[in-house]
């Protein structure tokens, strides 16, 4: 009878444990903003990997994945942006008639339904992306609050990749 009490016991820590980890690595969000509505409305709760792009999986971010990421905009580790990676370092981007240019070519962006109205960089032509850094948009251009009005933003800012929903068609 006591083999079984302890058995059970050991269960319990070994799920506990687990729960722990998981949280660890994956933990809960809750955005507070309809800047990447439709996919992720405000007060969704999302999912983070944060090993998504750790060494121990040899994986650096690519342009479309939707990320975590502390911004100028919420500069505090309880605020935290939900933003799409258009452009990394090197690129070049430009927003212009509602469409982004990179690298000389218009992104298809199926993901979009409220295309910007606003021209990036204000002055006219392209920014190129410095090295080490992301340009970050929400998918829903007319009220993200994203790179377009501070600018690019360093790839260490990433928390993790949001791993339910809204990735690149």
């Amino acid at each position: 009878m006591r083999r079984r009490w302890y058995a059970l016991l050991a269960g319990i820590l070994v799920l506990a444990l687990l729960l722990i980890i998981l949280h660890a690595a994956i933990p809960i969000y809750r955005t507070d903003s309809a800047g990447m509505a439709p996919c992720i409305g405000s007060g969704q709760r999302i999912f983070a990997n944060r090993l998504a792009y750790s060494p121990l999986f040899h994986r650096q971010p690519q342009r479309g994945d939707v990320v975590v990421a502390r911004t100028p905009e919420y500069n505090s580790p309880k605020h935290l942006g939900v933003k799409r990676i258009v452009a990394l370092g090197g690129d070049t981007v430009m927003i212009q008639g509602g469409q982004v240019w990179l690298n000389g070519h218009i992104l298809d962006e199926p993901y979009v339904q409220q295309p910007s109205s606003y021209t990036y960089p204000p002055s006219g032509g392209a920014l190129t992306v410095p090295s080490g850094e992301m340009f970050l948009l929400g998918d829903t251009r007319t009220v993200s609050v994203d790179s377009h009005i501070y600018g690019p933003v360093p790839v260490t800012n990433i928390i993790g990749e949001v791993i339910n929903g809204c990735h690149a068609v």
